[in-house]
């Protein structure tokens, strides 16, 4: 969360030193120490705006979001060029589901300091969330404008613009992102997808196997094997793969769905029952996105 406070410059003197002192307690997890020589700043100067919005930034990491709202009302009262305080406010809305007031606050920040990238790339990742794609390759889009040496920048422009079938410029992106970060496991994913979506499955195979290879926690990655076996009729190599995405991420219903195909190829009728009413519990959509499996719905609900 240290992207939401700007970086210090070195100083030998005054707040900005001491605030240096906070960020370096932050930085090594020492909350509360953070936290007590914040509130020492500001109990000594309390018109210094960086350190409320400082104050914000520790009460945020603490999830104390009314303390984090109210001290970053105090950082605006005094300057109303805090940039950082409107994404603190922006991070918050988000989290309550308010999203058209997480990007108002975006541009907000952005409107006062036009040339912090992580400002597009939060107002990026809302427009995601409202599915409004064009907003969103925008945001990203000025994002790597501003930091071309940003690989999540470049990340996530790919990535809206494969979900927009545009698979030329995502890979430019997502290659420029593994050039910047060729250990990134999400850049490994993506490219994966990438494959996938040409069909070149052996492909996109090797990129998801890096990934999770990278990210041994990384589930969607597992789904992603498990699929790409699927794809190439290996049924028995893509069983594994779902049952691991299943370990990290039970709730994962794609995955549950999965391995209920699995058995019913493999003629397990009451595992794979099992499985698609996993899938049923955690996503009631999961019928309309899979028509094929409705009869063995409406067959385990008549014996039941």
């Amino acid at each position: 969360m240290d992207e939401f406070i700007p970086r210090l410059k070195d100083v030998s003197t005054g707040n900005l030193s001491r605030l240096q002192v906070v960020q370096a307690y932050v930085e090594k997890g020492e909350i509360a120490q953070a936290l007590a020589e914040c509130l020492l700043i500001i109990e000594h100067d309390p018109e210094f705006a960086l350190g409320h919005l400082f104050l914000a930034w520790i009460n945020l990491i603490g999830g104390r979001n009314d303390e984090a709202i109210e001290a970053c009302k105090l950082a605006l009262h005094l300057d109303q060029t805090a940039s950082k305080a409107y994404l603190i406010l922006a991070y918050i809305d988000a989290e309550n589901s308010d999203l058209e007031s997480a990007i108002a606050r975006c541009k907000l920040a952005i409107e006062n300091d036009p040339e912090d990238c992580f400002a597009y790339l939060m107002s990026g990742n809302y427009y995601v969330e409202m599915k409004n794609h064009t907003q969103a390759i925008i945001c990203f889009q000025n994002a790597v404008k501003i930091n071309t040496q940003l690989p999540i920048a470049h990340l996530k422009l790919a990535s809206v613009l494969l979900d927009q079938g545009n698979e030329y410029e995502a890979l430019l992106e997502v290659n420029k992102s593994l050039q910047l970060n060729p250990t990134a496991a999400r850049s490994h994913q993506l490219l994966g997808d990438l494959y996938f979506a040409k069909k070149k499955f052996n492909i996109a195979l090797k990129e998801y196997k890096k990934a999770v290879e990278l990210n041994p926690q990384l589930n969607d990655g597992y789904q992603k094997i498990g699929e790409t076996y699927l794809k190439l009729g290996q049924f028995g190599l893509a069983l594994p793969s779902f049952r691991q995405a299943i370990m990290i991420n039970p709730k994962s219903a794609e995955a549950h769905y999965c391995l209920g195909m699995i058995y019913t190829e493999f003629g397990w009728e009451k595992t794979a029952l099992d499985e698609y009413m996993a899938a049923l519990d955690l996503d009631p959509e999961i019928p309309s996105l899979h028509p094929g499996t409705a009869a063995l719905y409406d067959k385990f609900k008549s014996n039941n």
